[in-house]
């Protein structure tokens, strides 16, 4: 059964805080997972370090044209050894990790599934990130915690969705029907 809490909010994992004087997130707050482990924190942090000047095979497509600026293009450039692009996949890893580790040790999930783009370059940082979860959570969960990549990718909020709505419309089917009962 989907957990949803009470005003259904649960499981806004994107917005467990993992640096409480960090970077600013979207919803308002600062230091949450999203803002340093999604596709627009990639971005933010590649270019405020080709903006301060830092060496990357980055700033040449930056420079040309920041519109060419995107995750793909990091990830590109990860793959092809650019410091930078390797740095800014470290630190979605460690962060991402930090978020990790906080579930695992508060709720003993030990099964956690990436989505997204960030979910599909997990290639890259899937080692460091498993390294980083390992020194944070209990050592009964060491060789436990499994990272899956989902085979949704960024369909999964739409297929989430459909779910939502589809059960909560057999919930009122449900409340009707028990009604028409009475």
């Amino acid at each position: 059964k989907l957990w949803t809490g009470e005003s259904g909010k649960a499981a806004e994992f994107g917005h467990v805080i993992v640096n409480p004087d960090g970077a600013q997130c979207g919803c308002g707050k600062r230091g949450c997972l999203e803002a340093y482990s999604s596709g627009s924190a990639m971005l933010r942090m590649a270019k405020d370090a080709l903006d301060s000047g830092q060496a990357s095979s980055l700033q040449i497509l930056y420079k040309k044209n920041p519109e060419t600026l995107t995750p793909e293009t990091i990830y590109d450039e990860a793959k092809k050894g650019d410091a930078l692009s390797l740095e800014i996949f470290r630190v979605v890893a460690r962060h991402l990790a930090i978020g990790i580790s906080n579930v695992n040790n508060l709720l003993d999930i030990h099964t956690f599934i990436i989505g997204g783009g960030v979910g599909k370059s997990a290639h890259i940082f899937k080692a460091g990130l498993m390294e980083e979860i390992k020194k944070r959570v209990f050592s009964v969960s060491k060789d436990k915690i499994r990272v899956i990549i989902s085979k949704l990718g960024n369909d999964a909020g739409i297929f989430g969705a459909g779910y939502l709505a589809k059960n909560g419309l057999a919930r009122l089917t449900e409340a009707e029907s028990c009604r028409a009962k009475l």
